[in-house]
């Protein structure tokens, strides 16, 4: 680093006791209890720097859920990101001179700010810092985001946080590139200030000088040696810290290096190399500039180049620089980068093994679970063809999975599968990325509740509309005569009304429609488009930037009948453009081109679809339950002040009442604890255990998804 410190501070540094210096012997495992954020204000007018920021939310932990926030440049659907990660004590503004060369190349460009520096959340003590707290928050970022194929840039701190959560999530990235930086280990030395390691003397003196230092811009520009920041610059690395009480993070950091035997995180980064970084075949390629003292000439960049196999062959290079080589250099790096990942292009993606072939749909273009089971292929990028099920087809699939329904799956290895939601839980161990389970517990639950209401409780609603309305049953006839029974040989107006009769007497009349419940039928429809409309102006999904499990619930009704069917269709253009313009965004969506980040909670606008669930679907659920215990065939229920009679008992929804009860039991403690809570202020948690030993039988030997019965109006006795 070169620090070109003036002698008063050389000598007061002089007097300040080692325990105030050295690194902590013991990691905090304090809860964070207050957090400071910088007003926007600070941020204003910064020179070169015309970045909108953006934000995420991280999971709550250590006692707090915090804001990071960071840059997001060039096409969000780019095929290459970078993650751009800075380090003591700098922010985001360090990346300013590369990140419009990067993003004018093509390139994605992530620059976060570490928690603690920038426009992130700072919490208010040095306690509250580790090393592995920031490994992990910005684990939390790369996960959010879901970011894939990622090329890593990592420079001071911003290598080793890096370094570590490449090794972390070493799947998600695609190649490497260091500028004066390391990862320490994985031999460490015992510990002694006269025995730096690999530490050098200017990085010792940093520890102390951490402590007194007025101005971080002043240490910034006595580190660099080829350019001389001017006023307003040196104000922006400044801008973060409107006092020194938002300095806590930028004072700890370098006590944080792990330099010493048995201190915190050796053993952390001894496994990183261990386990990954000595076995990491991608490309890595250093960018050395040459006149820093922390991280010289030929030592350090050599600690990577001889150790990393991904470092052979690549064109590993110097330049004149001090220690900050993004801010002296930064046009020169964003085109050593640039040229990198050109000269290193992406693999092909890997098939994932049994896929070699696509899958066979066997299903329907007007079929309401066909449709939600195409959009989640689609978004997965799992190759497949559909095929029309029709009368022989349909009696084949009836003898390998027990439901003659659609849509039904073969496998390449000729298997078969059936029912939507367990086949997609099958396909996600196989292809878990991008999920569309969210990680987060209590995110996970509510997606997987709010999915089960939006496709079984706008099932009768999605019939009515269909077979109740002249325009629409003669337009839909036509067409399942034309796809489904073009052999069946009889006129085709005998067949369209052979259809007419069996789907409006089957779906709509057995299934409780009647002039008493006609009004509230369609309530629902309408309720669900009101509900959705408010959400979407605000987000393109329902939990964020991303779809889930809950998307793909809303999807199965909203996008092959709502979406098509004319009379539906004209209330959804007219009444909720944004529900219309959301389910042809699903349809068009591709994990490989998505970016951004899932809400960090059950979001507000949630309320109203979740006090449906426990006002109408899971009394409905009950009321199933109830009779299904008694043995019988059909029942009555009284929802939200309207009887409906009648109905035909299902063994499947019995099933979907035990399924939602085990994924609540099976969150872990605290998200458990959390999900009662939502349930309870939603008038849910009671009907949802309201009836007993359903004992549903459903699936008793295990085989879903390769065994079923059929999902509606069934009753195995």
């Amino acid at each position: 680093m070169a620090l070109e410190i003036p002698r008063p501070i050389l000598d007061q540094i002089a007097k300040i006791p080692e325990a105030q210096w050295m690194p902590r012997a013991v990691a905090s495992t304090s809860r964070i209890e207050r957090v400071l954020r910088t007003p926007d204000t600070r941020f204003e007018g910064l020179p070169g720097y015309p970045f909108a920021p953006h934000y995420l939310e991280t999971p709550e932990r250590y006692g707090q859920s915090l804001r990071i926030h960071y840059v997001d440049e060039g096409p969000r659907d780019a095929a290459e990101t970078l993650l751009c990660l800075h380090g003591e004590p700098t922010w985001s503004y360090l990346y300013r001179h590369m990140i419009p060369i990067l993003a004018d190349a093509g390139i994605r460009v992530i620059a976060p700010d570490l928690v603690g520096f920038g426009r992130s959340d700072k919490p208010a003590e040095r306690r509250d810092y580790t090393f592995e707290r920031h490994v992990r928050w910005i684990s939390d970022l790369v996960e959010g985001l879901g970011l894939r194929d990622v090329t890593l840039f990592g420079q001071d701190w911003g290598g080793l946080v890096g370094l570590r959560v490449l090794a972390r999530l070493p799947d998600r990235f695609a190649r490497v590139v260091i500028s004066n930086s390391t990862l320490p280990g994985p031999d460490f030395p015992e510990a002694s200030p006269n025995e730096p390691g690999t530490a050098t003397e200017a990085f010792l003196i940093w520890l102390r000088v951490r402590l007194i230092l007025p101005s971080w811009a002043q240490m910034i520009a006595g580190a660099m040696r080829t350019k001389t920041l001017s006023e307003a610059e040196a104000a922006a690395y400044d801008a973060p810290y409107p006092d020194e009480s938002y300095e806590a993070g930028s004072r700890e950091f370098p006590g944080l290096a792990p330099l010493w035997r048995g201190y915190p995180s050796t053993a952390e980064c001894a496994a990183a190399w261990n386990d990954v970084l000595s076995k990491w075949e991608k490309p890595f390629l250093t960018a050395w500039g040459n006149a820093d003292d922390v991280f010289p000439l030929p030592d350090s960049p050599r600690r990577l180049t001889e150790r990393i196999p991904g470092c052979k062959g690549q064109a590993h290079t110097t330049f004149p620089s001090g220690h900050f080589t993004q801010e002296e250099q930064g046009p020169l790096l964003a085109k050593i980068v640039r040229d990198f990942m050109q000269a290193n292009p992406l693999p092909r993606r890997a098939v994932m093994p049994g896929f070699e072939k696509p899958l066979r749909v066997y299903g329907a273009s007007i079929s309401y679970y066909t449709g939600k089971l195409e959009g989640y292929l689609r978004y997965k990028e799992i190759p497949y063809e559909l095929v029309t099920l029709g009368p022989r087809l349909m009696r084949r699939v009836r003898e390998q999975t027990g439901a003659a329904q659609m849509p039904a799956v073969e496998l390449p290895d000729g298997r078969f599968m059936t029912d939507t939601t367990p086949m997609i839980a099958w396909l996600e161990l196989r292809h878990p990325e991008p999920p569309v389970i969210p990680r987060d517990p209590l995110l996970a639950f509510a997606s997987r509740l709010v999915e089960d209401y939006a496709e079984e409780w706008l099932w009768r609603p999605a019939m009515h509309y269909r077979w109740s309305y002249r325009t629409d049953r003669l337009h839909l006839s036509r067409k399942i005569v034309d796809e489904l029974m073009p052999d069946v040989p009889l006129p085709g107006f005998v067949k369209r009304e052979l259809i007419r009769r069996r789907q409006h007497g089957g779906y709509v009349r057995r299934d409780g429609v009647s002039r008493e419940t006609w009004d509230h039928v369609e309530s629902i429809y309408l309720k669900s488009l009101d509900q959705l409309e408010t959400i979407f102006r605000s987000r393109a999904y329902l939990l964020g930037e991303l779809p889930t499990l809950a998307d793909f619930g809303f999807f199965a009704p909203m996008f092959r009948h709502f979406a098509q069917d004319p009379t539906a269709s004209d209330l959804m253009r007219e009444r909720a453009p944004g529900v219309y313009e959301w389910q042809a965004r699903l349809w068009n969506a591709r994990g490989s081109r998505m970016r951004g980040a899932l809400l960090s909670a059950v979001p507000d606008d949630w309320s109203p679809i979740l006090g449906e669930i426990g006002e109408a679907y899971l009394p409905f659920l009950n009321a199933n339950a109830e009779a299904w215990k008694t043995g019988q065939r059909r029942f009555d229920a009284e929802i939200q002040g309207v009887r409906y009679r009648r109905m035909p008992v299902s063994q499947y929804r019995v099933w979907c009442l035990e399924q939602l009860r085990a994924h609540f039991q099976a969150l872990p403690d605290g998200a458990r604890a959390e999900a009662r809570a939502l349930l309870e202020k939603h008038g849910c948690w009671r009907p949802l255990f309201l009836v007993e030993a359903t004992d549903s039988r459903y699936d008793p030997e295990g085989r879903v998804p390769f065994r079923g019965r059929k999902v509606h109006y069934h009753n195995a006795g």
